[in-house]
């Protein structure tokens, strides 16, 4: 979207528009913004009564609002009613939205003889079309209502976009493809400012003995007066830069694996696998690092909880069938921070409902199509791959030898503490070359994958291992030695530390993510540092654990494993070049 100017001295926003619809496209067009990441609220389409069409456009925003979690409106109810269509796309941008669309409901029947549509109604409805001028509002409007006056008086049809319902190529463009770098994103094409229609200050009929042109003017005074600014501990969201504006992470793309080629569509859901490619970082692993540092604890509590409803409201809203690519950064960058805020207590219930369910549904359809996906050998890059990825990382990045270090139980928020340590304490002696998300195989135990990494692909035709169970883990000092182990033709070195550490309850989350994580650094920095130049270190999980709190509430319990969660499933892997800082 195009920016537009900003009367208030803040950073400017994307426009909206108003747009005239089809009564049965209405439903399409709604969805076709909620895929471009807006916040829509369709008032019912039955014409309120005269007089209530605030109340009807408040009820259907305030409600959407609400169901996503959204801070409190700051004005009284009955306030001005463009500071208050301010407020309202302000909450809305709060949670993460591109913007906000409202469907607006009938209006023939709230018109005069004449078509016009005046008084309380007109000048609420004018608020919300002039506000289409400065933020990422969409007004969408029955096609019917086309020739209802506003008190100017102008048509709605000159205010507003061609209809969607119309069959020329130029009314459905309101859709266009934006291409960055390798990815490409949906947005809203704006009309040129030259097309664009203003919407003038309201002139609204006779009332209390003043004349029209009087009344105009205080309402043009209205709506050109100052928005009352938030206090600077809620008005975070203004202060953050867009997300587009960010700089782009240095991706060290993984090349085309030959293994990774189609899935079936029962696995997942998943219609076609991608190649395999790096995982991206998770964009927000601490929502309260965002907020602004002198918000007092109480708002800080309430941008940390809205930062989680709007990940929730993301995750929910992934539904259908996904690339694995997809479901992956789903993983990484929605679901394990989620899901850490439950372990902390810090969600509430609607945020633990979303990450049940789709950790229920992930089980549900890894369990059924692993046979298919057995059977077909369509499938994702899995941990039984390891060694084959990690030569051919060799290769292309000069590695003149290759060590593999498997973790066992090295679940993703362990491993990205560990990885986080690591690169402080190697800065300098190695670099982090690649990274990614292996799929472990089903029963997520230790034993199937050890089995399956020493036969390799050929291994997923034949049956589990009948000990099915984890061996028992060595205690003392044992367990923070790195074992060197024969699985079928490759040496690798095996770690017990995560496996024993987990095997018990312990404290609260984060201490206990953050002290496995650093011990797992400690100990591989010392092996990296007697490898010899050119080393390939890949680090690597054999797969993940199941953690809850404990009974009291004020730790964690024993972990368990063995099943098709996200985080028994997807485990990461890290490719460490020893030397390799030029």
């Amino acid at each position: 979207m195009r920016p537009g100017p900003s009367p208030h001295g803040t950073p400017n926003h994307p426009t909206g528009e108003a747009r005239l619809v089809a009564a049965p496209r209405r439903g399409e067009a709604c969805a076709e913004l909620r895929g471009l990441r807006y916040l829509v609220a369709s008032a019912t389409p039955v014409p309120p009564a005269p007089g209530g069409l605030r109340d009807a456009l408040d009820e259907a925003v305030e409600g959407a609002l609400a169901l996503r979690g959204a801070l409190p409106p700051v004005l009284e109810a009955d306030g001005d009613a463009t500071r208050s269509v301010h407020d309202q796309v302000f909450r809305a941008r709060a949670l993460g939205a591109a913007g906000l669309a409202v469907a607006v409901p009938g209006l023939a029947g709230l018109a005069d003889r004449n078509g016009l549509l005046g008084g309380e109604d007109g000048a609420v409805l004018a608020a919300w079309l002039g506000a289409t001028r400065e933020l990422p509002l969409v007004m969408l409007v029955c096609e019917d209502d086309r020739r209802v006056r506003v008190p100017l008086p102008t048509a709605l049809g000159d205010v507003c976009a061609r209809p969607v319902a119309e069959e020329d190529s130029s009314a459905r463009s309101s859709v266009r493809l934006v291409t960055r770098g390798d990815e490409v994103e949906a947005a809203i094409a704006l009309p040129a400012a030259a097309d664009r229609t203003p919407v003038a200050p309201i002139a609204a009929p006779k009332s209390d003995g003043k004349p029209t042109d009087e009344v105009a003017g205080e309402a043009a005074a209205r709506a050109d007066r100052p928005r009352r600014r938030l206090p600077a501990s809620v008005e975070v969201e203004a202060a953050r830069a867009p997300r587009d504006a960010r700089p782009p992470r240095d991706r060290r793309a993984m090349p085309r694996d030959p293994l990774a080629g189609e899935i079936e569509a029962s696995v997942l859901g998943l219609p076609e696998l991608a190649p395999i490619d790096p995982i991206d970082p998770p964009d927000a692993p601490d929502p309260v690092a965002e907020a602004a540092p002198a918000a007092s604890p109480v708002v800080r509590e309430v941008v940390r909880k809205a930062e989680w409803r709007t990940l929730a409201a993301e995750l929910d809203a992934a539904q259908g069938p996904k690339p694995v690519r997809t479901i992956e950064r789903l993983f990484a960058t929605r679901y394990m921070p989620l899901l850490g805020a439950t372990l902390r207590g810090d969600s509430e219930g609607g945020v633990r409902r979303v990450v049940d369910e789709w950790r229920h549904g992930f089980e549900h359809s890894y369990s059924d199509g692993f046979a298919a996906l057995r059977a077909s050998g369509k499938r994702p890059a899995m941990v039984l791959d390891a060694p084959e990825i990690a030569s051919r990382i060799g290769r292309l990045n000069g590695a003149r030898s290759i060590k593999l270090a498997l973790i066992d139980a090295m679940r993703f928020d362990v491993a990205e503490r560990m990885n986080a340590h690591l690169e402080t304490r190697l800065a300098g002696q190695a670099l982090c070359v690649d990274r990614c998300l292996l799929w472990a195989a089903l029963p997520t135990t230790t034993p199937v994958q050890a089995a399956l990494i020493a036969r390799g692909p050929a291994g997923l035709k034949d049956a589990p291992p009948s000990n099915q169970g984890e061996p028992d883990v060595m205690r003392a000092r044992a367990v923070s030695t790195l074992r060197r182990e024969r699985l079928g033709p490759r040496e690798v070195m095996k770690l017990d530390l995560v496996e024993a550490r987990m095997a018990q309850a312990g404290g609260a989350y984060d201490d206990r993510i953050e002290a496995i994580g650093e011990e797992l650094a400690a100990i591989l920095a010392r092996f990296a540092e007697t490898l010899p130049q050119r080393t390939l270190l890949y680090v690597f999980g054999d797969h993940g654990f199941r953690l809850a709190p404990s009974h009291d509430g004020r730790g964690t319990a024993a972990a368990t494993q063995g099943g098709a969660s996200p985080e028994e499933v997807l485990v990461p892997a890290y490719a460490w070049l020893v030397g390799g800082v030029h």
